[in-house]
Parts: structure tokens; C-alpha cells; sequence
């Protein structure tokens, strides 16, 4: 069940524990480093899946909407993502500054949900940011991929945690 305190709106950035209860573990797989439930996905679909599960909802791989057109979690307006994450596979633009903007012009989510699953794969933390403080996170830890002109999240660092922690009330 979706706790009272995860709503459409969010003010400011909070942090909710939750058990995991789906069956997951390191799968070996290169591509698909997890297994969830005897299917091989990636990190953002594990997250997905497990967060998706403690919210009560259906916990299917991740079908990968347009961003600018859906949700990750539509009950909630919200754009899902966790360690390694790529912000959009498409060029919206040459900069890291008119990527955030394109994207914050276009994405269709109200709330950004960032998932840590912790090593024992028993517990995950969701920090729910609006869109201003997820882009302060991805101006702070987005970095431009060379090449590709898209901005990844690449490394949970101590100091990307020691940030969330800090942020979430």
C-alpha cells in the first residue's frame, strides 16, 4: 500500500525505509547484474521492481516509458531511478545545462524517486525529490557522457549518500 506521506506533491525531499520482499540477488550476468524474481534485469528495473512491491503495487520489469510521455510510477507521477542511472537515452541537447532544461521542460513526472537497495538486498530507501531538487542533485552529481551528450549518475559515492542523507527530512 502506498503510505499516506508519499503523495503527487512533494515539498520537500524525504527519505521512507522500506523491507524488500521480493527474491533478489547478484545474478552474474553481465548487462543484467540482478535477478528479481527469477528474471535477470539491471540495476534501475531491480530498483523498480522492489520499490514498486513495498509500494503494494504490481512489481513488473520496468516497460521503460517515454519520459516525456509516462511515468515509472503513475499512481504517484513518478520518475524512478538509482545507482547508474542515465537521465534519458536521447540527445536533448549539447550541454549539461540545456539537457536539464529540455528535460525539465519536457518530463511528464512530478516526483523523482531515488532508490538505494542496501548490500544484504533485505531493505531499500526511497528519497522522493520534487523537480528542483532533483535537478540540484543531477547539477551537482550528473556528469556529461562523452560522446552521447546525455548525463549520467554513474557512482553511488559516499559523498552522493552523505548528500541524500543530508537533504531528506
Amino acid at each position: 500500500m502506498i503510505p499516506e506521506n508519499e503523495t503527487r506533491e512533494v515539498k520537500t525531499m524525504k527519505r521512507n525505509m522500506y523491507e524488500i520482499n521480493v527474491e533478489i540477488h547478484k545474478s552474474g550476468v553481465k548487462g543484467v547484474p540482478y535477478c528479481v524474481n527469477g528474471k535477470n534485469c539491471n540495476g534501475g528495473e531491480a530498483a523498480e521492481i522492489a520499490y514498486k512491491d513495498a509500494l503494494g503495487l504490481v512489481a513488473v520489469k520496468d516497460a521503460n516509458g517515454a519520459f516525456d510521455i509516462t511515468d515509472d510510477i503513475p499512481e504517484l507521477g513518478a520518475s524512478v531511478k538509482s545507482k547508474g542511472f542515465t537521465l534519458v537515452n536521447r540527445k536533448l541537447g549539447d550541454t549539461k545545462d540545456a539537457i536539464l532544461d529540455a528535460y525539465f521542460e519536457a518530463v511528464h513526472s512530478t516526483s523523482f524517486h531515488y532508490i538505494r537497495i542496501d548490500d544484504s538486498f533485505k531493505k531499500l530507501t526511497a528519497y522522493i525529490m520534487n523537480a528542483t531538487e532533483f535537478r540540484t542533485f543531477l547539477q551537482k552529481f550528473g556528469k556529461m557522457e562523452a560522446g552521447r551528450n546525455v548525463i549520467r549518475v554513474k557512482n553511488e559515492t559516499a559523498e552522493v549518500v552523505r548528500w541524500l542523507e543530508r537533504s531528506a527530512r
